[in-house]
């Protein structure tokens, strides 16, 4: 749930004056615009936008530039639909990038077709970011959007392989999804969340002062009812998990592939055991 805060300033007095001292109405407030930049902004955090009764847009990026992301794309499914790309930044703040995306399919549904976006925007590092959207399936522009990003907390939390070390699990069936990850990074386990795969991989540290870790892994032995997944590979992050009824040291995984089938994603929070 998210909770927006107003912060509403009241104004009072008293005196002894008549009528002639009545004060005038207080004119317009006028907000400065932030200072501009004066040197390379950096666009890694997690940035979030409320965006009227829509569901929240969410963009993770590293300090790479490296993008996963979750909006919604109602022209094309009912569910959300989930990104990967890369921005970069030219000048001193202006971003610019490219996201391949692909909502989930509907219950009985068609396939959601894949979309081609593209990014751009302003950054100012860990405050804003002013990002437009722009999505095309065969047929032209299905998505048109322009987001007021604000970065959430935990980003600058730090990574380190040693704390993601461990085993993991997912609370829906716990027996057949298991999970480990070494000292080294080295990831191994079974996935069993639509598919049912043997999952082999490496976790890496992307930046140690910032949460986000680097994963990617591939897919087999497969029991995949979508037929997709068999020598599949994904790539996004793992990231320590923000929600507080999350037991303590889970990690939400936010990852995408592409092969001939196209575009797909996983998006799921491992509890440690």
């Amino acid at each position: 749930m998210f909770v927006i805060g107003l912060l509403v300033a009241g104004c009072g007095g008293g005196g002894s004056g008549g009528p002639a001292s009545q004060a005038s109405p207080p004119g317009p407030i006028t907000l400065a615009p932030p200072p501009e930049p004066t040197t390379v902004q950096s666009p890694g955090g997690d940035w979030l936008a409320l965006a009227g009764g829509a569901n929240p847009a969410r963009f993770y990026i590293s300090e790479t530039g490296k993008v996963r992301s979750i909006f919604d794309v109602e022209a094309v499914t009912d569910g959300p639909t989930f990104g990967a790309g890369s921005v970069e930044i030219t000048g001193l703040d202006e971003v610019n990038g490219v996201l391949q995306a692909k909502g989930i399919q509907p219950a009985g549904g068609p396939r959601p077709v894949d979309l081609s976006c593209t990014l751009s925007g302003t950054v100012r590092e860990r405050s804003s970011l002013s990002l437009s959207v722009v999505c095309s399936d065969d047929n032209g522009i299905v998505y048109d959007e322009t987001f007021g990003l604000r970065p959430q907390p935990g980003y600058d939390a730090g990574s380190s392989l040693e704390d993601i070390a461990g085993n993991y699990t997912l609370p829906r069936r716990p027996d057949t999804n298991m999970l480990n990850i070494t000292a080294d990074g080295t990831l191994f386990g079974m996935y069993h969340n639509g598919p049912n795969c043997m999952v082999n991989g490496v976790v890496s540290i992307i930046d140690p002062d910032f949460s986000f870790l680097d994963v990617e892994w591939t897919m087999t032995n497969c029991i995949d009812p979508i037929g997709i997944y068999e020598g599949a590979t994904v790539s996004g992050f793992a990231i320590q998990s923000p929600n507080p009824n999350d037991p303590p040291g889970s990690y939400y995984f936010l990852l995408t592939g592409l092969n001939d089938t196209g575009f797909y994603s996983i998006s799921v929070t491992f509890e440690p055991t």
